[in-house]
């Protein structure tokens, strides 16, 4: 007999709670970052309604000199996984040099860009570039291209005119040549007040592409300078907003691959509870970092203030010091209310929640299943 994997899952989830990661994270043990978030330009030429990048016109790119020089520090010895964005990455200069520059972490296995898509040729050079020295170095590439919506709804949020063709350009060349670019291509979907309406139609359109699509949800961030403007887009702060988003994730939960029904349980949870109740870790609590373009470290991509100046000597001395005691306390007080990086392992009240929820499940079914016979 042919075992269910979607029956399965909750034990998968199961295992990664119970894990030594996971343990770690419980007892509070801060160790070397495994991850790192690199937005490595604060350039952009998009206007979107979730990011307030574009207007504080910093145009500042990461030095790669100065880059190579941190990352050989000892701290960074694990980092296995870098995410480069920015801003938009197809705007670095030097984004060659960059990528070089994260050749010296020694036990780096995946790099995951992010970009609008806004540049298509440059974006085509700059990959066939990358994924060939990742080739030689056997690090595994993926892209991940941001699209909001379909047609007019996408432009909306990018506040730029006529900037679908583009995108649409980049996914059928990732379609039909994908071997030339990247060994992965994601699609980010960021929902905010401005898409939840039309989540339907962009998945029709996503459908014609067999690339993965992740939804998330609009954050309050404050590298990105929208911690103190939710209002705007955060489907929070609209009641009608917050009923279709959880609608949304609530019927993603059923239909989707069993790989992912954890992550959107967890969106639908926190929507249903008004933006409270986090039911996923988070390994930038105790573990992860960001680096900026302009080489201040965070503990976290939303809710972290700059950490310290990353050029000293002896970055184990900010870790142990008082203000990063205080500073981790701070960021933790944002925990319960975000809903940031939920690919993550389960927490004790949502792994109960969700394995709640597979019971219900078959009872129903057999109910029914019941019914029916009779």
């Amino acid at each position: 007999m042919k075992l269910d994997k979607n029956k399965l899952y909750p034990l998968a989830l199961l295992r990664n709670f119970l894990s030594k990661e996971n343990l770690l994270n419980v007892l509070h043990i801060r160790r070397k970052p495994r991850t790192l978030q690199m937005p490595i330009t604060s350039k952009c030429n998009s206007k979107c309604v979730t990011c307030n990048v574009w207007m504080y016109h910093e145009n500042v790119d990461i030095d790669p000199i100065k880059l190579k020089t941190l990352l050989k520090n000892p701290f960074f010895s694990k980092v296995r996984s870098v995410g480069v964005n920015g801003g938009e990455l197809t705007l670095v200069k030097n984004f060659a040099d960059v990528i070089d520059a994260l050749f010296v972490l020694p036990k780096l296995k995946s790099l995951y860009l992010i970009s609008n898509g806004l540049l298509p040729d440059k974006l085509f050079t700059l990959l066939k570039e990358t994924k060939q020295k990742c080739d030689e170095k056997g690090i595994f590439l993926n892209i991940c291209i941001s699209v909001d919506g379909y047609a007019a709804v996408h432009e909306s949020i990018r506040g730029i005119p006529n900037c679908f063709p583009k995108t649409k350009r980049i996914l059928d060349e990732f379609k039909n040549n994908l071997e030339l670019y990247a060994h992965g291509v994601t699609v980010g979907c960021t929902i905010s007040q401005k898409n939840v309406a039309y989540l339907r139609q962009a998945e029709e359109f996503f459908r014609n592409y067999p690339f993965y699509v992740q939804y998330h949800l609009a954050v309050p961030n404050k590298r990105i300078h929208t911690f103190d403007c939710a209002e705007r887009y955060n489907v929070l702060n609209d009641e009608y907003s917050r009923m279709l988003a959880e609608e949304f994730f609530y019927a993603k939960f059923w239909e989707s691959k069993w790989t992912d029904r954890y992550a959107y349980f967890c969106q639908y949870y926190y929507l249903k509870n008004k933006g409270h109740g986090r039911l996923c870790g988070c390994q930038y609590k105790y573990r992860d970092v960001t680096i900026d373009e302009n080489l201040k470290m965070y503990l976290c991509a939303t809710a972290s203030d700059e950490l310290g100046d990353t050029n000293v000597e002896k970055i184990s001395d900010i870790l142990s010091g008082k203000r990063f005691c205080k500073l981790e306390k701070s960021v933790c007080q944002n925990c319960d209310t975000c809903i940031h990086y939920v690919y993550s392992t389960p927490t004790i009240k949502g792994w109960i929640l969700f394995v709640k929820e597979f019971v219900k499940d078959i009872f129903d079914r057999s109910y029914k299943f019941g019914r029916v016979i009779k």
